[in-house]
This record gives C-alpha cells, structure tokens and sequence, in this order.
C-alpha cells in the first residue's frame, strides 16, 4: 500500500488511512470487523506519528 499523508490536514489524512484500509482489507476481513479495525488503524497512527513535526 502506498500511501501519502499532509499531516496538517488531519481530516483528510483520516479518510484517505480509512479508504485505503478499506481496500486493502476488502474480501479479507467480516464487513462486521472492519470498523473496529478502522478504529484500531487510526488509532495506531496518530499514536505513531503525535509528535511528528508539522512543517507548513
């Protein structure tokens, strides 16, 4: 997956983490899990990248 972020856009950094775990899970994982899962990725990621330096 291939997948560039403008961290200082926070909300379009979200759904494009969303849309791509979306495709890379479809077929793979019950429809049922995937908002829990969705959940776990973002939360993932900004405890990754909290103390990411925005540069603007």
């Amino acid at each position: 997956m291939d997948l560039q972020l403008d961290r200082t856009k926070e909300e379009e950094a979200k759904a494009a983490i969303r849309l791509a775990v979306k495709k890379e899970l479809r077929g793979k994982v019950p429809f049922s899990e995937l908002d829990k899962l969705l959940k776990e990725v973002i939360e993932q990621a900004e405890g990754q990248y909290v103390e990411w330096p925005i540069v603007g």
